[in-house]
């Protein structure tokens, strides 16, 4: 329910008192005068006519007690008429008393409202605790409308975040600069202001929103001397203008909505946190999970080759002098080759060390990128010949040679050309190419294997990141190899693209500069953009 002080109530000031008092008094004097100059014309016409004393004394006395009666009368009149202005005005003060301590009562209220918010730790958002706000201010100072709005410390600009009332949702999305208005003058002067009647037109601003506005009250919000807001509430087309006990119950307000701002704004930074270190823990777990993946996959690794070549030093130590020399020399290969796999593998965990210190160099020189993988093909194909998967090479003879690391290209083309071969069924083709591009090579790798997801497209590059296996004979990897493509790429300052379609093969794009100059970018005609980028 509703309780408006400013309808109702039409009080009497105290100038319209002593007005009313000046007009009774002239009519006092007025009818004293009219006494007094009828005496004195019934004196002098009966004068002549009363000759005896007995009848002189008389008329004197019927006069005098006429005077008398009439000084009686008027001093009646006028303490009745006194009676009625002391009534009046004991009866204002008594209704002014009553609005004083229902202010008082509704305050109260609110910072018991505010004070049960804030110790249940505030589980609304701090807009839904405006919104409370101003639908209780109004009820609470007999106010048309409530306006709250916030500084943005970014554009120094105030923004309405909650309103209630008479056309409220004019000002919703209200938006006033510092200085500007009753709000701006507040926010920058950081002092209260009451205004009512003619003063609100000095605000042309505020007095555009709203002709009809005859009372207005307007006090800072602050935080640590800091104005952070502004707290607006006004009576519309209303006889009874905002007074200084409304505005001294305004500001108590405003710091019971300070209290509950800052509050709010650290039970807010504290549920960011909360998500941030809920984030961070799940990444965490997620790496560390890779992580022992990782280590799984690296013990199977190096137990692999390890065995086959204590194994086969077994037997050649056993069977010396009765093993065929045939024999002893396909021995003797096979463990060459295990120790092979076991040095690169060992040269790809030192390139990672190194790699995630940040002080992997690279041995630049001039090379052919058609040679480089000519030499990776020459390793592969006996792979891709295995699994009856179709290995061609592509390339673009014209090509100068470049400034770059043979090694780390020759690895970037092992790894790229090897996944493709690995998530190739067999009876697929994998085709190497090469071509010129602007300032930039591109070395193309495409397959028609298992094809990638956007979501694994998305952390493909990524360390330990391993591709969800469509069979169950598909070998493992470490996920390492794409992680140092990235960067052996972004060593030489390149770039990596990917597109891929599902079920149906992958793609991989290189692009390297042909004099390093890492400022410029890759000249990609007519193609449409890679679904995911590697920078």
């Amino acid at each position: 329910m509703k309780v408006n002080y400013g309808t109702g109530m039409r009080k009497r000031p105290f100038g319209a008192l002593e007005r009313s008092n000046i007009r009774y008094w002239l009519i006092a004097c007025l009818l004293l005068m009219v006494f007094a100059t009828a005496t004195a014309l019934l004196y002098v016409t009966t004068r002549d006519n009363l000759r005896s004393a007995d009848a002189f004394i008389l008329h004197n006395g019927s006069a005098v007690i006429v005077s008398l009666a009439g000084m009686v009368i008027l001093f009646c009149l006028y303490m009745f008429q006194r009676q009625i202005d002391l009534a009046q005005l004991r009866g204002r003060l008594f209704r002014e008393k009553v609005q004083v301590e229902t202010l008082k009562g509704k305050l109260s209220e609110l910072s018991a409202l505010f004070e049960v918010g804030t110790a249940i730790n505030l589980r609304l958002r701090l807009d839904g605790i405006m919104r409370i706000i101003v639908r209780r201010l109004p009820n609470c100072l007999g106010a048309d409308r409530a306006s709250i709005m916030i500084l943005n410390p970014s554009t120094g600009i105030l923004e309405c975040k909650a309103a209630w009332g008479h056309e409220s949702e004019r000002a919703q999305n209200q938006k006033v600069k510092i200085g500007e208005g009753i709000s701006g003058w507040v926010a920058a002067e950081g002092r209260p202001l009451l205004l009512h009647g003619r003063q609100l037109g000095r605000f042309k601003a505020f007095a555009k929103i709203d002709q009809k506005i005859t009372s207005a009250m307007s006090v800072p919000i602050k935080l640590k001397r800091l104005t952070v807001g502004v707290l607006n509430v006004t009576r519309v087309e209303s006889d009874d203008c905002f007074k200084r006990q409304h505005l001294r119950l305004l500001c108590r307000f405003a710091e019971n909505v300070a209290g509950v701002i800052r509050k709010a704004n650290i039970y807010e930074k504290l549920d960011a946190r909360k998500i941030l270190l809920e984030e961070t823990n799940q990444d965490l777990m997620s790496l560390n999970q890779m992580k022992e993946v990782f280590l799984a996959t690296l013990s199977h690794e190096l137990r692999s080759p390890l065995t086959c070549i204590v194994s086969f030093a077994e037997l050649l130590h056993e069977k010396e002098k009765t093993l065929p020399e045939k024999e002893r020399r396909k021995f003797v290969s096979m463990m060459h080759e295990q120790a092979c796999k076991l040095m690169e593998l060992t040269e790809q965990l030192m390139d990672l060390s190194k790699l995630e210190k940040g002080v992997l160099e690279l041995e630049l020189t001039e090379i052919d990128i058609n040679e480089v993988i000519h030499s990776a093909y020459v390793a592969l194909e006996p792979t891709a010949r295995s699994k009856n998967i179709e290995l061609r090479m592509d390339l673009d003879l014209a090509l100068r040679p470049i400034l770059a690391d043979g090694t780390k290209l020759r690895q970037v083309v092992l790894n790229l050309v090897g996944n493709a071969i690995k998530f190739t069924d067999e009876a697929g083709r994998v085709v190497v190419s090469t071509r010129a591009s602007g300032n930039w090579i591109e070395l193309s790798v495409e397959d028609t294997g298992i094809g990638l997801s956007n979501e694994e497209i998305s952390r493909i590059f990524g360390l330990f990141a391993q591709v969800s296996q469509s069979s169950q004979n598909r070998p493992k990897g470490l996920g390492l190899g794409l992680y140092l493509v990235k960067g052996f790429v972004d060593l030489h300052g390149g770039r990596v693209t990917v597109e891929s379609v599902k079920g149906e093969g992958t793609t991989f794009k290189v692009y390297l500069p042909t004099k390093l100059e890492k400022d410029s970018e890759p000249h990609v005609s007519e193609e449409k953009l890679p679904v995911s980028l590697a920078a």
